[in-house]
């Protein structure tokens, strides 16, 4: 029914329109000729001369009706065309056409005419000449002329008949009938919806934004536009359904136009918004001069989520940006160069980078072999004298260690020493505790009788086995000035881990100074309790127990070496039997805080500039979180670690040291052995291996920082070409990856092995489970080899590594927090230290009270202030974005308590 309305319109229109002519032409008043022009042209309408594809026109001068004509010497088809345009936002509808044919030959001449190839019609004329008449255009026809636009192109051909010597296809009268009509667009047009391919891009990347929706026909124009310096412009030649931008260098935004050229209207897209992420542009800094083997930190400068490829000139490494930074230690053997290859941000966007390097330069020290150095090299933290009058700041320095004694308190108020390999040796614990004679007259000697049945232990604050080199050194540690009341967990455990701890890292390389301490009233021993004084009142009780260690390269001219990026080590222990609830470097602070509660300066001769960085500092070096001391195991098919981080998963299977199945228990003295090791090389199909687990708790991220080992055995398997030894690990508990190179040595020791290069044991999530492997081969088939402790302060395996909260890199990578507790037991969390763009509180005390935080510069000038509300306990979150790189002071008053404490803002 739709097709016999449609065809019924256009025979009406086609009968109302037939005596309208758009053309005529009936070639001149004299000669005819291609370019004669019609005498009817519609307004509409634009035309040229006739063309013809064979044959030539001739004029025929005076001849009737003055016609067009084509000569040829034969009757053949022939084609005329008349080319016709009709003007934009206009449209040409045919209905009829006719035209006069005037030959001189006899017979009939057939004609075809068609527009833009549709045949509109056909027939023949009489050779003596004749018109068609007018012929009405039908059917399919008619609709396909109906509504021409742009170019029109006219054919009539020829062909048949005979002719005499003028020629054939006179033409003349040639008329086209029809109308004329405004076509296309009216009112205002469709606005469209503009869509880019890529909404969110790299930087020199393009995209191509197509406009749907919008009008489209005749009249309808488009004009794409960018937004720049405030106003819409332009873009040349951007003027279809699509445009492609430029590539792009910032965030850019683009519409488009729609004009309807009839009505003069026009309307505007969307907007639609273009982000372009910017190209990573990281930066390296941490150019040294170090000792052979020693750590020093390459910092990466860039923007968080940046992956940041770089190389030591051979090896290709990773690092991620947190926190606009990211810290990663090396510890080269040789002038290395580091290099940033390439960077890829969190967005995808990559590009090689150049330019941007450190070098860290191995210098040779002028003396690598440990010595016995000056015990107050750090300085005299509380300033103390030799006068008698200053009883309670009265200093003793002996050959061993340097204290300051306090008489009222009966008791050190410090002790600092110089600990190497120089100090250590095989002397066993004289056990011989005996007054100091050192002190004058009137001062109360404490005698070891004054501990006993009190429920404390006599701790050293000077360690026995820190001067166990001879027995005359190991004696003096036993002096009743260098011991105080301490809780006997916390000295046999806690305390003691950290005192094996700094005698571990003098086996890897490092000397120490070393001050311990205790201040404030009240222990808990075990007897239970509280208890403030003992000897009837002689001797103080301290609530608290501390200690700072720095940590140098062995060296000379030792002060001048301490710098900035030097390691100091500041913790602060309870002084009661709750003390393991945590390893020791759950507790560890910094100087500043130690400072703040006893009031004394402890690294004194220290240049100022760098005591304000490295007092201010919370350590966060990798630390043994889980240690085995072999100590009176012998012949053990399975051992628990006895050194076990509280935030590691403490089940059976975590903790224990287990066996391959080649590997069965063998004897020996405080060791974990086998004689199943071969001479069968290092692989990892081989059985015969120690194997342990470890992972982190819920909440927790673990990174594996290094492994150490003492070894003991039967001389027939280490001797000669000596062990061969060589760890794996395992991330799925089948598939282990041998860690760097094997290790053949004919002594005891393989040196520490770093981990902190193999990202694959970094930054891994609680659900991550990492299984340990030890592999060896010896020089016979038999004999026993294995993990050994040669006394009982030492380790005899030992895992290092980091344990942080879950997201904690998010403020600083490889920053940590500084855990403070004052007098009036408000104890506060303060992360991360360093800081960058925020600081966090935790914090909780005896009892509510208004909270009040406070920051000032280290002149004074208050930076930052808040009052909280009132609370007991709670979490504070303070912005750092407007402050300055530098040290900073945090006040923390709850009531009438307060707790200050430094930090440094990156």
């Amino acid at each position: 029914m739709k097709k016999l309305l449609f065809t019924f319109l256009i025979a009406l229109i086609a009968m109302f329109s037939q005596a309208q002519s758009v053309y005529v032409n009936g070639f001149g008043a004299s000669t005819a000729s291609p370019a004669d022009p019609p005498s009817t042209l519609d307004a509409n309408l634009s035309t040229g001369s006739w063309t013809i594809a064979s044959g030539s026109f001739s004029s025929l001068a005076g001849a009737t009706g003055e016609a067009l004509s084509m000569s040829s010497a034969t009757a053949t088809t022939n084609t005329w065309m008349l080319p016709l345009t009709v003007t934009a936002a206009h449209s040409l509808a045919l209905t009829s056409f006719s035209f006069w044919n005037r030959a001189s030959a006899t017979g009939y001449t057939n004609w075809q005419l068609d527009v833009n190839g549709t045949v509109i019609g056909s027939g023949s004329v009489s050779a003596s000449g004749a018109s068609t008449g007018t012929i009405s255009i039908s059917g399919p026809a008619l609709t396909a002329v109906s509504a021409l636009t742009g170019s029109v192109n006219v054919h009539l051909v020829w062909s048949g008949g005979t002719h005499g010597s003028t020629g054939t296809g006179r033409l003349d009268n040639f008329t086209l009938n029809g109308t004329t009509t405004t076509s296309g667009c009216s009112g205002t047009p469709a606005n469209g919806t503009a869509t880019a391919s890529i909404t969110s891009l790299c930087s020199g990347n393009t995209t191509t934004l197509t406009l749907f929706g919008a009008s489209t026909g005749a009249g309808i124009s488009y004009q794409w536009q960018s937004f720049v310096s405030g106003a819409w412009s332009n873009i040349s030649s951007a003027n279809s359904l699509t445009y492609t931008t430029p590539a792009l260098s910032a965030n850019a935004y683009y519409r488009c136009t729609t004009t309807c050229s009839n009505s003069g209207l026009s309307g505007n897209s969307n907007i639609d918004t273009i982000t372009v992420h910017p190209l990573p542009a990281p930066s390296i800094s941490g150019t040294a001069s170090i000792f052979s083997g020693a750590s020093t930190n390459l910092t990466f400068t860039g923007t968080t989520g940046d992956t940041i490829t770089y190389t030591d000139g051979t090896t290709p490494a990773v690092t991620v940006i947190s926190g606009m930074s990211s810290v990663v230690s090396v510890s080269p053997t040789v002038s290395t160069t580091y290099s940033i290859t390439s960077a890829t941000s969190s967005f995808g966007c990559t590009q090689s980078i150049s330019g941007q390097s450190a070098t860290v330069t191995i210098i040779s020290p002028t003396d690598t072999i440990p010595t016995r150095d000056n015990n107050l090299a750090m300085g005299n933290p509380s300033g103390a004298t030799t006068a008698t009058t200053d009883s309670n700041n009265y200093l003793i320095t002996k050959y061993q260690y340097t204290l300051s004694y306090n008489n009222h308190n009966g008791m050190a108020n410090w002790v600092s020493w110089h600990l190497s390999r120089a100090w250590t040796g095989t002397s066993t614990r004289c056990n011989c505790f005996t007054q100091d004679a050192a002190l004058p007259a009137g001062y109360y000697k404490a005698s070891t009788g004054n501990y006993t049945n009190t429920g404390f232990d006599r701790g050293h604050l000077c360690p026995s086995a820190d001067r166990n080199g001879n027995d005359t050194d190991n004696a003096v540690t036993y002096k009743m000035t260098n011991i105080s009341p301490q809780a006997p967990i916390l000295n046999e455990q806690t305390w003691a881990a950290l005192e094996d701890y700094c005698r571990q890292l003098t086996l890897e390389g490092y000397e120490t100074y070393i001050i311990a301490g205790a201040y404030g009233t009240g222990g808990s021993g075990d007897t239970g309790g509280t208890t403030n004084n003992i000897a009837s009142g002689k001797i103080n009780v301290p609530d608290h127990f501390y200690k700072i260690v720095v940590v140098l390269p062995v060296g000379s001219n030792d002060l001048s070496r301490v710098d900035t990026n030097t390691r100091v080590i500041a913790v602060i222990m309870p002084n009661t039997q709750a003390a393991n609830a945590h390893t020791w470097d759950y507790y560890r602070t910094t100087v500043d805080s130690i400072e703040s509660i006893t009031g004394y300066d402890y690294l004194s001769n220290v240049a100022a500039p760098i005591q304000a960085v490295i007092e201010a500092s919370t350590d966060n070096g990798p630390v043994p979180i889980a240690a085995w001391n072999f100590t009176a195991a012998n012949n053990v098919a399975t051992f628990a670690a006895t050194t076990y981080d509280d935030k590691l998963d403490t089940t059976a299977s975590q903790k224990n040291l287990t066996r391959g199945a080649t590997a069965a228990a063998s004897t020996g003295a405080h060791s974990f052995r086998t004689t199943g090791f071969k001479n069968n090389g290092i692989s990892t199909a081989n059985t015969d291996y120690f194997q342990t687990q470890i992972k982190a708790q819920s909440g927790y991220e673990l990174s594996l920082t290094g492994l150490n080992a003492a070894f003991g055995g039967t001389a027939s398997f280490f001797a000669g070409t000596g062990v061969t030894s060589q760890f794996a690990y395992s991330l799925d508990g089948t598939n282990f990856t041998l860690i760097g190179s094997p290790v053949t040595s004919t002594s005891l020791a393989i040196g520490p092995i770093n981990l902190s290069g193999i990202t694959a044991l970094q930054d891994l999530p609680s659900t991550a489970t990492v299984t340990l492997r030890y592999y060896a081969s010896g020089q016979t088939t038999t004999g026993g080899w294995g993990f050994t402790s040669a006394d009982s302060g030492v380790n005899g395996f030992i895992i290092e590594g980091t344990i942080i909260p879950t997201g904690a890199k998010g403020a600083a990578q490889g920053a940590t927090s500084i855990t403070v507790t004052n007098y009036n037991n408000i104890h506060a969390t303060i992360y991360p230290n360093p800081a960058y763009d925020k600081l966090y509180i935790d914090f909780t005390a005896d009892k509510a009270g208004k909270v009040n935080v406070r920051i000032v510069d280290l002149s004074g000038k208050k930076v930052y202030a808040k009052e909280i509300g009132t609370y007991q306990n709670g979490n504070i979150n303070i912005p750092l974005n407007n402050l300055a790189p530098g040290v900073y002071i945090t006040e923390l008053s709850i009531g009438d308590q307060k707790i200050v404490q430094r930090f440094v803002k990156k």
